[in-house]
Protein backbone atom coordinates (compact mmCIF):
# COMPACT_ATOMS: atom_id res chain seq x y z
CA UNK A 1 0.00 0.00 0.00
CA UNK A 2 1.68 3.39 -0.81
CA UNK A 3 1.86 5.97 1.45
CA UNK A 4 0.64 9.51 0.44
CA UNK A 5 2.98 12.10 0.79
CA UNK A 6 1.80 14.88 -1.88
CA UNK A 7 -1.00 16.55 -0.13
CA UNK A 8 0.11 20.11 -1.30
CA UNK A 9 -1.19 19.11 -5.14
CA UNK A 10 -4.67 16.90 -3.52
CA UNK A 11 -5.62 15.93 -0.46
CA UNK A 12 -8.99 14.31 0.79
CA UNK A 13 -11.37 16.62 2.92
CA UNK A 14 -12.44 16.80 6.51
CA UNK A 15 -15.03 14.24 6.68
CA UNK A 16 -17.03 17.05 8.37
CA UNK A 17 -16.25 18.90 5.34
CA UNK A 18 -17.57 16.15 3.21
CA UNK A 19 -20.90 16.18 5.50
CA UNK A 20 -21.51 19.33 5.32
CA UNK A 21 -21.07 19.56 1.30
CA UNK A 22 -23.26 16.62 0.80
CA UNK A 23 -26.51 17.97 1.10
CA UNK A 24 -25.99 20.29 -1.85
CA UNK A 25 -24.24 17.98 -4.30
CA UNK A 26 -27.37 15.60 -3.41
CA UNK A 27 -30.53 17.58 -3.13
CA UNK A 28 -30.53 19.63 -5.44
CA UNK A 29 -28.91 23.46 -7.19
CA UNK A 30 -29.03 26.63 -5.86
CA UNK A 31 -27.24 30.25 -6.47
CA UNK A 32 -25.76 31.81 -3.78
CA UNK A 33 -25.71 35.05 -5.87
CA UNK A 34 -29.68 35.23 -5.87
CA UNK A 35 -31.45 36.78 -3.08
CA UNK A 36 -33.66 33.53 -2.63
CA UNK A 37 -30.86 31.81 -1.58
CA UNK A 38 -27.89 31.51 0.75
CA UNK A 39 -5.45 26.81 -13.08
CA UNK A 40 -3.17 29.31 -15.13
CA UNK A 41 -0.49 30.26 -12.55
CA UNK A 42 -0.16 34.25 -12.42
CA UNK A 43 3.18 34.34 -14.15
CA UNK A 44 1.16 33.80 -17.97
CA UNK A 45 -0.51 36.90 -17.20
CA UNK A 46 2.00 38.64 -16.29
CA UNK A 47 3.93 38.19 -19.60
CA UNK A 48 0.64 39.25 -21.32
CA UNK A 49 0.65 41.91 -19.33
CA UNK A 50 4.04 43.00 -20.66
CA UNK A 51 3.23 42.16 -24.03
CA UNK A 52 0.11 44.47 -24.14
CA UNK A 53 2.80 47.48 -23.08
CA UNK A 54 2.42 47.43 -18.96
CA UNK A 55 4.91 47.69 -16.81
CA UNK A 56 5.37 44.65 -15.09
CA UNK A 57 7.64 44.90 -11.76
CA UNK A 58 9.08 41.89 -10.20
CA UNK A 59 10.29 42.19 -6.52
CA UNK A 60 13.57 40.41 -5.37
CA UNK A 61 13.51 37.81 -3.25
CA UNK A 62 16.01 36.56 -0.51
CA UNK A 63 17.45 32.95 -0.45
CA UNK A 64 14.48 31.92 1.23
CA UNK A 65 12.13 32.90 -1.76
CA UNK A 66 10.58 35.57 0.61
CA UNK A 67 9.88 38.99 -0.90
CA UNK A 68 12.90 41.35 -0.09
CA UNK A 69 10.79 44.01 1.93
CA UNK A 70 13.72 46.76 1.60
CA UNK A 71 13.39 46.01 -2.38
CA UNK A 72 9.84 46.33 -2.24
CA UNK A 73 9.62 49.87 0.03
CA UNK A 74 12.31 50.74 -2.58
CA UNK A 75 9.71 49.91 -5.46
CA UNK A 76 6.54 51.55 -3.83
CA UNK A 77 8.28 55.50 -3.19
CA UNK A 78 9.80 55.18 -7.06
CA UNK A 79 7.27 53.28 -8.98
CA UNK A 80 4.33 54.27 -7.54
CA UNK A 81 2.59 50.55 -8.52
CA UNK A 82 -1.19 50.36 -9.17
CA UNK A 83 -1.44 46.54 -7.96
CA UNK A 84 0.49 44.41 -5.81
CA UNK A 85 0.07 40.57 -5.93
CA UNK A 86 1.79 38.23 -3.67
CA UNK A 87 0.91 34.34 -2.78
CA UNK A 88 0.23 33.66 0.85
CA UNK A 89 2.54 30.61 1.07
CA UNK A 90 4.76 29.09 -1.74
CA UNK A 91 3.16 25.36 -2.59
CA UNK A 92 6.92 24.24 -3.36
CA UNK A 93 8.94 25.27 -0.70
CA UNK A 94 5.53 26.26 2.15
CA UNK A 95 7.94 29.25 2.70
CA UNK A 96 5.44 31.87 3.92
CA UNK A 97 5.66 35.41 2.71
CA UNK A 98 5.56 38.97 4.73
CA UNK A 99 1.99 39.59 3.49
CA UNK A 100 1.11 41.71 6.56
CA UNK A 101 3.88 44.00 6.11
CA UNK A 102 3.41 44.06 2.21
CA UNK A 103 -0.37 44.77 2.89
CA UNK A 104 1.07 48.32 5.06
CA UNK A 105 2.72 49.30 1.92
CA UNK A 106 -0.31 48.73 0.10
CA UNK A 107 -2.53 51.13 2.48
CA UNK A 108 0.10 53.57 2.53
CA UNK A 109 0.13 53.72 -1.26
CA UNK A 110 -2.93 53.51 -1.86
CA UNK A 111 -2.27 50.47 -4.14
CA UNK A 112 -4.64 47.89 -4.73
CA UNK A 113 -3.26 44.38 -3.55
CA UNK A 114 -4.03 40.86 -4.89
CA UNK A 115 -3.36 37.48 -3.06
CA UNK A 116 -4.81 33.77 -2.83
CA UNK A 117 -5.28 34.56 0.97
CA UNK A 118 -8.45 36.13 0.18
CA UNK A 119 -11.42 36.30 -2.47
CA UNK A 120 -13.22 39.95 -3.00
CA UNK A 121 -17.11 40.15 -3.50
CA UNK A 122 -18.07 40.99 -7.39
CA UNK A 123 -14.31 39.19 -8.64
CA UNK A 124 -15.63 36.62 -9.84
CA UNK A 125 -17.56 35.85 -13.19
CA UNK A 126 -20.28 33.03 -12.78
CA UNK A 127 -22.77 31.67 -10.52
CA UNK A 128 -20.96 30.34 -6.83
CA UNK A 129 -20.60 26.76 -6.37
CA UNK A 130 -22.50 26.55 -3.47
CA UNK A 131 -20.92 23.37 -2.30
CA UNK A 132 -17.69 24.79 -2.80
CA UNK A 133 -18.56 27.73 -0.48
CA UNK A 134 -20.33 25.53 2.24
CA UNK A 135 -17.21 23.43 2.26
CA UNK A 136 -14.40 25.94 2.67
CA UNK A 137 -16.50 27.38 5.14
CA UNK A 138 -16.98 24.90 7.04
CA UNK A 139 -13.11 23.31 6.56
CA UNK A 140 -12.27 27.30 8.23
CA UNK A 141 -14.61 26.19 11.54
CA UNK A 142 -12.33 23.38 11.89
CA UNK A 143 -9.36 25.04 11.54
CA UNK A 144 -10.23 27.76 14.02
CA UNK A 145 -10.81 24.82 16.36
CA UNK A 146 -7.95 22.42 15.29
CA UNK A 147 -5.36 24.55 13.92
CA UNK A 148 -3.07 24.60 17.27
CA UNK A 149 -3.23 20.99 17.65
CA UNK A 150 -2.83 20.22 13.39
CA UNK A 151 0.33 22.92 13.74
CA UNK A 152 1.86 21.07 16.30
CA UNK A 153 1.33 17.51 14.85
CA UNK A 154 2.79 18.20 11.74
CA UNK A 155 5.79 19.97 12.74
CA UNK A 156 6.89 16.68 14.48
CA UNK A 157 6.03 14.58 11.29
CA UNK A 158 8.44 17.25 9.45
CA UNK A 159 11.26 17.51 11.66
CA UNK A 160 11.70 13.73 12.15
CA UNK A 161 11.42 13.43 8.20
CA UNK A 162 13.90 16.14 8.21
CA UNK A 163 16.48 15.28 10.95
CA UNK A 164 16.89 11.64 9.05
CA UNK A 165 16.57 13.13 5.59
CA UNK A 166 19.48 15.73 6.63
CA UNK A 167 21.60 12.29 7.99
CA UNK A 168 22.07 11.73 4.42
CA UNK A 169 25.27 12.89 2.58
CA UNK A 170 25.04 16.22 0.33
CA UNK A 171 20.73 16.99 1.22
CA UNK A 172 19.42 20.32 0.95
CA UNK A 173 16.38 21.21 2.27
CA UNK A 174 14.86 24.55 0.73
CA UNK A 175 13.84 27.28 2.70
CA UNK A 176 14.80 25.61 5.79
CA UNK A 177 15.04 28.40 8.62
CA UNK A 178 12.45 30.47 7.56
CA UNK A 179 8.85 30.78 8.11
CA UNK A 180 7.44 28.01 6.64
CA UNK A 181 4.03 25.72 6.40
CA UNK A 182 4.28 23.04 8.58
CA UNK A 183 3.66 20.42 6.27
CA UNK A 184 5.82 20.89 3.50
CA UNK A 185 9.49 20.03 3.09
CA UNK A 186 11.54 20.66 -0.20
CA UNK A 187 14.18 18.83 -0.53
CA UNK A 188 17.47 17.81 -3.16
CA UNK A 189 19.76 15.24 -3.68
CA UNK A 190 22.49 16.63 -6.37
CA UNK A 191 23.13 12.88 -7.02
CA UNK A 192 20.10 11.65 -7.86
CA UNK A 193 17.48 13.18 -10.23
CA UNK A 194 13.79 14.35 -9.43
CA UNK A 195 12.37 11.48 -11.55
CA UNK A 196 14.81 8.92 -10.83
CA UNK A 197 14.22 9.42 -6.97
CA UNK A 198 10.62 9.46 -7.55
CA UNK A 199 10.25 6.14 -9.15
CA UNK A 200 12.09 4.74 -6.63
CA UNK A 201 10.41 5.94 -4.00
CA UNK A 202 7.12 5.03 -6.00
CA UNK A 203 8.55 1.53 -5.87
CA UNK A 204 8.96 1.66 -1.88
CA UNK A 205 5.31 2.70 -1.38
CA UNK A 206 6.03 6.00 -1.10
CA UNK A 207 4.08 8.78 -3.37
CA UNK A 208 6.05 12.19 -3.34
CA UNK A 209 5.84 14.80 -5.76
CA UNK A 210 8.09 16.63 -8.46
CA UNK A 211 7.83 20.42 -7.10
CA UNK A 212 4.51 21.71 -7.08
CA UNK A 213 1.26 20.64 -9.21
CA UNK A 214 2.16 23.83 -11.72
CA UNK A 215 5.42 22.11 -12.56
CA UNK A 216 5.14 17.92 -12.01
CA UNK A 217 5.12 17.96 -16.12
CA UNK A 218 8.10 20.51 -17.05
CA UNK A 219 11.59 19.70 -17.36
CA UNK A 220 13.17 22.96 -16.88
CA UNK A 221 14.14 24.22 -13.28
CA UNK A 222 11.46 25.35 -11.20
CA UNK A 223 11.02 29.75 -11.31
CA UNK A 224 10.63 29.64 -7.26
CA UNK A 225 14.77 27.91 -7.08
CA UNK A 226 16.03 30.10 -9.50
CA UNK A 227 15.04 33.42 -7.75
CA UNK A 228 16.20 31.85 -5.09
CA UNK A 229 19.53 31.42 -6.50
CA UNK A 230 19.75 27.47 -6.01
CA UNK A 231 21.97 26.42 -8.76
CA UNK A 232 20.45 24.91 -11.64
CA UNK A 233 21.27 21.14 -11.45
CA UNK A 234 20.28 20.70 -7.11
CA UNK A 235 17.05 22.93 -9.06
CA UNK A 236 16.53 20.43 -10.98
CA UNK A 237 16.50 17.42 -8.82
CA UNK A 238 14.12 19.51 -6.14
CA UNK A 239 11.50 16.45 -4.86
CA UNK A 240 8.74 17.74 -2.54
CA UNK A 241 6.78 16.02 0.42
CA UNK A 242 3.90 16.98 1.81
CA UNK A 243 2.00 15.99 5.03
CA UNK A 244 -1.22 15.77 6.14
CA UNK A 245 -2.81 14.48 9.52
CA UNK A 246 -3.63 10.95 8.19
CA UNK A 247 0.14 10.81 8.11
CA UNK A 248 1.93 9.11 10.70
CA UNK A 249 5.26 8.13 12.05
CA UNK A 250 4.69 4.86 11.51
Amino acid sequence: MSVYFDHNASSLPHPEVLDAMMPYLHDGAANASSLHSAGRSLIEPLIELERLGQKVIRLKTNNYGQVDLSDAQVTFQTESPKLLSVMLANSETGVLQPVHQLTGMVNRDNCLMHSDATQEKYRRAGTENVAMIVGPGKAAQIAALEIEHKRYYLEQLRTVFETRLLAIPGVVIFGRGADRLPDTTYFSMPYYHDETLLMELDKAGLALASGSACHSAATRASHVLEAMGVDEQLALNAVRLSLAMSNTLH
